[in-house]
């Protein structure tokens, strides 16, 4: 023969091909029970959930996020809680507005010396006050 293939290699492609042939039917004898409607269309609901974007795992990273902003948010709800207190007594009292000025901003009267007692180690040149 001139072809590419000889007599004797058709002849084992034709017993490969054979093989490959009674492989495939023994799958499908174990697999027919199971192939139906229900299992075909199950099969095809697993198979959208798996990707895309409402799959199971961005699913649960969604989940997974959202109780990290409600967390978030929670902290964020108790800070102006804290905030509007603290604006109540200082539009309540005037000590309290005072005190606040002279702790937090270092503001002083006139003529007023402040000495500031550091505890904290940090340097005396951060708090220094030029009035």
């Amino acid at each position: 023969m001139k072809g590419k293939y000889t007599q004797k290699s058709l002849i084992l492609h034709g017993v490969l091909i054979s093989n490959d042939v009674k492989k495939l039917k023994a799958f499908y004898k174990i697999i027919k029970p199971f192939i139906n409607k229900y299992t075909i269309t199950i099969g095809a609901f697993a198979l959208l959930m798996s990707f895309g974007q409402y799959s199971f795992i961005n699913r649960f990273k969604l989940l997974r996020n959202e109780t990290e902003l409600e967390k978030e948010k929670k902290q964020y709800d108790d800070q102006i809680e804290k905030a509007k207190l603290e604006l109540q007594q200082l539009n309540t009292n005037k000590n309290n507005l005072e005190r606040l000025a002279r702790e937090k901003y270092l503001m002083r009267k006139k003529n007023e010396d402040v000495f500031l007692i550091q505890e904290d180690g940090s340097s005396p040149s951060d708090s220094i006050i030029t009035h």
